[in-house]
């Protein structure tokens, strides 16, 4: 009994905890959030000492994701270019709307974008500008496969589990 009472005063201020802490805002925020540009950019090491001015040639992307899933999805990149870039961002469609992405950074020549489409396809098209005016577009149609159609209310349903333990009604 005593057990009892300590794991009761224990997880009842930790439940109470998350529910304070924990919304719909947080639960939907995107973690992979896209570089902030600083005002003092201009001023870096990287831009005023390593251009590249005979850079003449657009940067190259490369798609490393093959599919893409109902629902929210994390798009991989690759985009090599001589120079910095100084925009990167995929704009896509979800259904009849279309919306914009910036593409974070991940590491080397990698990016990230995530992504929140829906059947039956989506079109992508990624945008890379360097320092030096070069830019590159790369335009595809992407298959959208869609979830499984199970969902949380089916598991309340009662006449799908009366159906699935005693067989289809016959009308």
């Amino acid at each position: 009994m005593k057990n009892d009472t300590v794991l009761l005063f224990i997880t009842i201020p930790l439940f109470l905890i998350l529910l304070l802490y924990y919304n719909c805002v947080t639960a939907y925020a995107q973690w992979m959030l896209p570089s902030i540009p600083s005002p003092y950019m201009k001023d870096t090491r990287c831009c005023k000492y390593v251009l590249n001015k005979s850079d003449t040639f657009p940067p190259k992307i490369m798609l490393d994701t093959n599919k893409l899933h109902e629902g929210t999805n994390i798009l991989y990149l690759e985009i090599i270019d001589d120079s910095p870039l100084v925009r990167q961002e995929v704009n896509y469609s979800v259904g009849n709307d279309s919306k914009t992405a910036v593409l974070a950074k991940a590491f080397d020549n990698k990016y990230r974008a995530l992504l929140k489409v829906l059947p039956p396809i989506s079109n992508l098209q990624v945008e890379a500008m360097d320092v030096n005016g070069n830019s590159a577009q790369l335009k595809m149609n992407v298959e959208v496969e869609e979830n499984n159609p199970f969902s949380f209310k089916d598991l309340l349903n009662i006449t799908m589990w009366k159906d699935k333990i005693f067989g289809e009604r016959l009308n």
